[in-house]
Order: C-alpha cells, then sequence, then structure tokens
C-alpha cells in the first residue's frame, strides 16, 4: 500500500509521509511546497535560506529541438503572485554530431 504526499504529489510508503508535527508533506519534499514560480521541489533550488546566486539547478528541454538547458526561475518561492510569471530557460547548450572526416583527435600527427 502506497500513499501520497499532499504537498509534493509524490507517491511513497506509507512510513515515508510526515505528520502534522513535523511540517507535513514527505521525506522527498520535507513539508515544503513546490516553487509557484516553476513548479519544482525546494531542494532543487540553492540560495534559498543562504546568501549568494539564487536560482533554480533543474535541467529542462526547449519546446523544439535536442537541446538541453537549465530552469531560469529567479529563485525558490511560494508567494502567489509567481503563478503568472513566465520561466525562461536558460544557458541552453545545442548537441553537435561529430562529422567523420573530424576524427577524435586522439592519433594526430
Amino acid at each position: 500500500m502506497s500513499g501520497v504526499c499532499r504537498l509534493c504529489g509524490a507517491e511513497c510508503a506509507p512510513d515515508d509521509l510526515l505528520g502534522v508535527r513535523e511540517g507535513g508533506g514527505c521525506v522527498y519534499c520535507n513539508g515544503s511546497p513546490s516553487c509557484t514560480r516553476c513548479g519544482h521541489t525546494r531542494r532543487q533550488h540553492h540560495g534559498t535560506y543562504r546568501t549568494g546566486e539564487r536560482g533554480c539547478k533543474v535541467q529542462v528541454a526547449p519546446d523544439d529541438g535536442l537541446a538541453l538547458g537549465r530552469c531560469g526561475c529567479a529563485g525558490y518561492t511560494t508567494e502567489t503572485a509567481a503563478l503568472w510569471e513566465t520561466v525562461p530557460v536558460v544557458d541552453v547548450v545545442e548537441p553537435r554530431l561529430r562529422l567523420a572526416d573530424e576524427g577524435l583527435g586522439l592519433f594526430d600527427d
């Protein structure tokens, strides 16, 4: 039998669900709701409670192509006003195939 976390929606064992006195939630979200800006969990953000650069660490794919980037969330928040903010994909890297005549450069003279 499994349970569903009321905060993050993860399916987990009943023993993994935390009681109200422990903050609620489960062992995965640790009782913290998802970011209202991007939808990722608090643990996937950096700079939430410390000084320094704030942001999201999740790798995401843009809408088209095979590129891979990072969620451009400005930092974890639970404010309802952030629900309507658009979150860009930043640091996009487009994969490039190596041509047959390029070689690997291992045995070049």
